[in-house]
């Protein structure tokens, strides 16, 4: 059984495969590349892994997104990878100057077309010095061999591409339909693009804040729920795939500004006998130094403390920065 896990939980410097065998405590990771630069401590460094997104065609055909190396992709499990972006994720700034970036925050594949994907730009995990250009997203529609940026006119009535292509973009999820519609979770707040033609990014408001840092996106499919949370001030859920409305969550959730950033997980459902099946989001968050993980079994209204997680220290940058 093969578990592909998205690193930015902890300090990840390249993507890692856990192979499980049936005999006990037999579990072990497998680094599976990228491969960076051997150094004489025979330390290797990759650099940071931002994002990972599997193909739902196969399971050999993975996409990472790097702090500071672009984005890649292998058709082999890992055995081989190519860069796709050095030099393609490039965009026009309202002052009429192109700036381009190989930092890669967030990845998407569009589950009805798996060829299109979404690239958002800018390193959610900023540790110190060294971040590239935040310019919101960009789309390839030959499974990685090309990429335009979306929302190119900044200045579009009626539209926020100028937000959009200056943020970073923490998370994306695609929501398939007619049209396909994409939500992105940025630094500047929570966004929708409609796949019409229109290349247009619209802020979505009603119940979310008009700004903050939308760090995490999240999709019951079950029962058609979106959570979205936001820094420093809480979750919020959407019930509809459009996100046209949103509820604050507050039952059993840390008050608003005793946090900083949180990441969200669906799990899943868990259910006993003829039971129905109850939903499960977890909710990590980094209070006031402090790692707490919460869950909730009934969409939101009721969260319920589990055991502290163990941290390293470096919480908003590690411990809350992504669960799986």
């Amino acid at each position: 059984m093969n578990l592909f896990a998205r690193c930015a939980i902890g300090i990840c410097i390249t993507f890692w495969l856990l192979v499980s065998s049936s005999a006990a405590h037999a579990e072990a990771w497998n680094s599976v590349g990228p491969f960076g630069t051997l150094l004489s401590n025979n330390d290797v460094i990759s650099g940071q892994t931002n994002a990972v997104a599997i193909d739902p065609r196969d399971v050999n055909i993975l996409y990472l997104g790097a702090s500071e190396g672009g984005l890649w992709k292998t058709r082999d499990g890992g055995n081989s990878w190519i860069a796709l972006t050095d030099t393609q994720l490039v965009r026009k700034l309202p002052s009429g100057a192109s700036k381009g970036t190989l930092s890669v925050g967030a990845i998407a594949i569009n589950p009805s077309n798996p060829e299109t994907i979404y690239a958002g730009t800018g390193d959610p995990n900023q540790a110190c010095c060294f971040y590239g250009a935040s310019l919101g997203v960009f789309r390839s529609t030959d499974g990685g061999g090309t990429w335009t940026p979306t929302g190119v006119n900044p200045n579009q009535p009626s539209c926020e591409n100028g937000a959009v292509g200056q943020s970073t973009v923490n998370r994306m999820l695609v929501v398939p339909g007619r049209p396909t519609h994409l939500l992105a979770a940025t630094n500047a707040g929570l966004f929708r693009y409609a796949e019409n033609g229109s290349d247009c990014w619209l802020r979505l408001t009603n119940g979310l804040p008009l700004s903050g840092n939308a760090t995490d996106l999240v999709v019951d499919p079950y029962q058609s729920n979106l959570y979205v949370a936001f820094s420093s001030t809480g979750i919020f859920k959407s019930k509809d795939l459009t996100g046209a409305q949103w509820t604050m969550l507050t039952g059993g959730l840390p008050a608003a500004n005793t946090f900083g950033r949180l990441a969200l997980a669906f799990g899943g459902r868990t259910g006993v006998g003829f039971g129905q099946p109850l939903p499960l989001v977890y909710a990590g968050i980094n209070a006031q130094g402090k790692y707490r993980l919460f869950v909730t079994k009934d969409g939101g209204s009721t969260w319920t403390e589990l055991p502290n997680p163990p941290s390293d220290g470096q919480i908003g940058f590690n411990n809350t920065g992504g669960l799986v």
